[in-house]
């Protein structure tokens, strides 16, 4: 005989699963498949439980299910499987869960605007809030687990139970101190696990990470124009001055472009103090700041400085210079005229660094680069950099009324090649103007000095150098 399926005709899933979880509650099904079994056979399953203050979502009760298929399996090969449903009572969601309801937005209320009394009673009565949704929906999934001996991990036993396993630990010399990166709420001044994060349902937020283009200036040889002195190279060579170009006479001195390593520079002034002409001057440059030596026609030694944040010798150089030369049209001019220095001895060159932890910046001590990588050299002017660097006046006036033209209306930054077009852009995401000045190695800029971000004062303690690492 055969039989004929008819359309409509089957109960629907929501009302059989219904009457399957009356027809175990009637009949005891679970209970008996735990009396029914041997204590001396037992499966021993531990459940971490959940936080009482929060409601059944996917997560937990996805992992329940998986907790539910153990033991009927270890159930069905004859175990005795007890289990009891758990509440956690504890830890920062059941007291974020509480002081919402008590509308505190300050720990310091507690004790003042709430008494601490109060606090505890409502915590308690809190832990109990959301139990029945929890207790109806574990069965609605088919979970078989004790409800009514639920444990809290508030309770004075279970407590008890707790540090009398840690006790056992310790005294077994199996406890130890370490350490380990964690979460910290600054809200209610304490670490945070994981797990208290991702149970709470409001834990994430999408936020804009801080980051920040930075620009270190990098630390250009010391540079001077020696003249005024004869059959100087093996003296400069022997206190380490290097000589990179001589030049013809000049009044009958001979004359050499160096380049002065920091240590050395001492052993040069020394030097240059003691060797050099009457009535001839010397000027070294380290970074921008010159400074300058006179010997007057009695043989007396006379020394000035100028930078572009410090004019104010510049009367005083102005005077003697023109006095030596006849002549004198301003620093800038003097020293960006000179073919040995060059045009560009002004113009600020920077590496461009990228950080999303820029309150790190003040401890800064190296940058790291790639060795493998290119790098290139690119020259942007001041007004288009969309970092809003200072600008410089193009024409400024020295004290004397004399026009120095700038060059300091652009800079130079030095950044990997192929980030270029995604660095180099204004705040409309717009290509800014950019010439390439040359092509760098990686390994050419490995233990290259910068400036420090941070100047060197009394009251802080910063290292006197910088440096490129090597780094990937």
């Amino acid at each position: 005989m055969s039989k004929t399926f008819k359309h409509g005709t089957r109960r629907k899933a929501i009302e059989y699963e219904k009457a399957l979880v009356e027809y175990w509650k009637k009949n005891r099904t679970f209970e008996k498949s735990v009396e029914q079994r041997d204590p001396a056979n037992s499966y021993v399953f531990y459940d971490g439980p959940p936080f009482i203050t929060g409601l059944p979502h996917h997560g937990t009760l996805l992992s329940s299910i998986v907790k539910d298929c153990i033991p009927r399996y270890q159930t069905m090969r004859g175990k005795r499987v007890e289990r009891r449903w758990g509440w956690d009572c504890h830890g920062l969601p059941a007291e974020n869960f509480v002081e919402k309801q008590l509308g505190i937005t300050d720990r310091r209320d507690i004790g003042t605007k709430i008494s601490l009394e109060e606090y505890i009673t409502k915590a308690r009565e809190s832990m109990v809030a959301n139990s029945e949704m929890w207790e109806s929906t574990i069965d609605r999934v088919g979970r078989w687990v004790d409800f009514k001996g639920a444990y809290r991990t508030m309770d004075k036993d279970f407590m008890e139970s707790v540090w009398w396993a840690f006790k056992k630990l310790y005294d077994a010399g199996k406890i130890y101190e370490g350490e380990k990166v964690l979460m910290y709420d600054t809200k209610f001044a304490t670490p945070v696990s994981k797990n208290e994060v991702t149970m709470d349902n409001d834990a994430y937020q999408t936020v804009t990470d801080p980051s920040v283009y930075v620009k270190f200036k990098m630390k250009k040889p010391i540079v001077s124009f020696v003249m005024g002195i004869n059959d100087a190279e093996k003296d400069l060579q022997k206190i380490g001055v290097k000589i990179v170009e001589k030049y013809p006479k000049a009044l009958d001195y001979d004359c050499y472009g160096v380049e002065i390593p920091r240590e050395s520079l001492e052993k040069f002034e020394e030097y240059i103090s003691e060797k050099i002409a009457p009535e001839f001057f010397n000027e070294y440059i380290d970074n921008g700041k010159i400074t300058f030596t006179f010997k007057t026609a009695d043989g007396k030694i006379e020394k000035y400085f100028w930078s572009e944040e410090n004019h104010g010798d510049e009367p005083k150089i102005a005077e003697l210079v023109k006095k030596f030369t006849g002549s004198y049209s301003g620093v800038r001019n003097m020293i960006e005229n000179n073919k040995f220095y060059g045009s560009d001895i002004f113009t600020p060159t920077y590496f461009l660094a990228w950080t999303t932890t820029p309150w790190t910046l003040p401890a800064n001590t190296a940058l790291a680069v790639n060795p493998e990588m290119k790098y290139v050299e690119v020259e942007v002017k001041n007004s288009v950099i969309a970092s809003g660097a200072k600008q410089s006046s193009v024409n400024d006036t020295d004290c004397h009324g004399d026009e120095s033209p700038r060059n300091d209306d652009r800079e130079r930054f030095i950044l990997a090649k192929s980030l270029v077009e995604k660095v180099l852009t204004d705040e409309k995401n717009q290509l800014l103007e950019y010439k390439v000045s040359r092509e760098i190695d990686g390994a050419e800029l490995v233990g290259e000095d910068y400036e420090p971000i941070m100047e060197q004062s009394d009251q802080e303690l910063m290292l006197n150098h910088s440096y490129v690492e090597y780094g990937k």
